[in-house]
């Protein structure tokens, strides 16, 4: 056993650890880069985990497969806080009417969008970004089912960010 695996980084957001929460309409693929070393996790449904098999040193990449997500099924990523960047959003297909949720005290880079329209397909509508201290860069171009308003009170280091495209 490890003390990557245990306590705050074995748990969902009910640890006030962060949030990354989001319900995809199909299985996705992540990858996680932490901020701290740790076995980055993706939690689903009822309590499946998914993690990575070895550790992860910070600032390197952890790859978790689609094996979780799914019709009505929320998947949360485990420690919040500890992460740096998650990728994968881009493809991101949601249930309708559901959000993506981000409160992350390392959190730097948030990337939902990008330049061309062709390389993304996600299907977002609402982007709650709560506490993000760290946060830099958010990039949600050319997300043209993105509509609410978005609130980056939360994020005092923010440099970047990117909404062309879409209905904000």
């Amino acid at each position: 056993m490890s003390k990557y695996t245990f306590g705050e980084f074995s748990s969902d957001s009910a640890t006030g650890l962060g949030i990354i929460e989001v319900r995809p309409q199909e299985s996705i693929n992540l990858t996680l880069v932490p901020a701290v070393d740790m076995y980055p996790t993706i939690i689903s449904g009822q309590s499946a985990r998914y993690k990575s098999s070895d550790r992860v040193f910070a600032g390197n990449s952890a790859y978790i497969a689609g094996q979780y997500g799914g019709v009505n099924t929320v998947i949360y990523v485990a420690a919040a806080d500890y992460i740096r960047e998650i990728q994968g959003l881009e493809d991101l297909q949601m249930e309708s009417n559901t959000e993506l949720n981000v409160s992350s005290k390392r959190l730097q880079r948030l990337n939902i969008g990008d330049t061309l329209t062709k390389n993304h397909t996600t299907n977002i509508n609402t982007l709650n970004i709560g506490t993000c201290p760290s946060l830099e860069y958010v990039n949600a171009k050319n997300v043209s089912s993105l509509t609410n308003v978005i609130d980056l009170s939360g994020c005092p280091r923010i440099k970047e960010a990117y909404f062309d495209g879409t209905n904000i």
